[in-house]
């Protein structure tokens, strides 16, 4: 057995390449360099070690695409954490495990390992793990679509982040309680929180998020047949998604428009905004391409039929 941490250093380059809250950029690589690494702690028979690096191998697996090997690896890191009585490091692994689950739609799964970590996360006291997990879980009964109980857990994340002083948490948890009001028809309180949201992130200049509330209130405008205000938020979403040059934003908002413009009886100006979006679409090779061309399609011919009609 070695008898120093000289390894530790040594590997530390390989586990750089999968960040804590960034998107893997290599991930097949990742997977190599960290199997390295979990292969080097092992030798070094470091359990405390071995778990974080079969966390990490998790991490690099569910960005490859190869979710089965990600919930191996993540199971049997919270193994190793409860083998060295590691309680934060465990809950980080419930965390991430109960995350993936809700992102693939199994949510009451999710919800079973997510509240196993907020259990962990309250007993060592950490108050933003906390506030995070009940983000998470309120999400997941989002999806269920029960919304009182999706509320109820927002609304305790909320309290949390104004308590730790989190601006950018508090937003979003906001944002989050928003959605739960508008799908409990409660339409006045879901716009005072996503107003709330958007006065926060204009606040911190959190572009990224500013441009997500923007969509959200034009997208539920739409439901209330708030034509006019809904293009309003979304001329102000696409000011945003092309001063931060995403491409993809931006082509969804002129796709979401061109339907605002169709179902308002502007078929005219709904084809011009759908083309503009087709041809983003084309550059970036993305797999909303045929969709909107049938939508395209519908639009046109809805449009020109219209057309005949009044003359006829």
């Amino acid at each position: 057995m070695q008898n120093d941490n000289s390894w530790k250093k040594q590997t530390k380059v390989k586990i750089l390449i999968v960040g804590e809250n960034d998107d893997v950029k290599h991930p097949e690589l990742s997977i190599a360099l960290c199997e390295q690494a979990l292969a080097d702690a092992r030798k070094a028979n470091d359990h405390h070690e071995e778990g974080a690096r079969l966390l990490d191998l998790g991490y690099a697996f569910f960005f490859n695409g190869q979710f089965e090997d990600a919930i191996k690896h993540y199971e049997l890191a919270i193994i190793k954490f409860r083998e060295v009585g590691d309680r934060p490091s465990e809950a980080k692994a419930l965390d991430r495990l109960g995350s993936m689950l809700g992102i693939f739609g199994q949510d009451e799964i999710a919800i079973v390992y997510l509240g196993q970590s907020l259990a962990i996360f309250r007993e060592t006291g950490d108050r933003l793990g906390e506030g995070n997990c009940l983000c998470k879980i309120g999400q997941a009964y989002f999806y269920l679509n029960q919304y009182p109980k999706a509320l109820e857990f927002h609304e305790k994340a909320l309290a949390i982040f104004r308590e730790i002083g989190d601006r950018k948490l508090e937003a979003t948890a906001l944002n989050d309680i928003a959605s739960d009001y508008f799908y409990l028809q409660q339409i006045v309180q879901g716009n005072k929180y996503h107003e709330q949201a958007l006065a926060i992130f204009q606040e911190i200049k959190d572009d990224e998020n500013i441009l997500k509330v923007l969509r959200n209130m034009a997208y539920y405008c739409i439901g209330q047949k708030h034509f006019d205000q809904s293009i309003e938020y979304y001329n102000q979403a696409l000011t945003i998604a092309r001063k931060v040059n995403d491409q993809n934003s931006e082509a969804m908002i002129l796709e979401s428009m061109a339907i605002v413009y169709f179902k308002s009886g502007q078929g005219e100006k709904s084809v011009q905004l759908l083309k503009a979006a087709i041809q983003i679409y084309e550059i970036l090779g993305s797999p909303r391409i045929e969709k909107a061309r049938d939508k395209l399609a519908y639009f046109r011919r809805q449009t020109e039929k219209k057309w005949w009609q009044f003359w006829i």
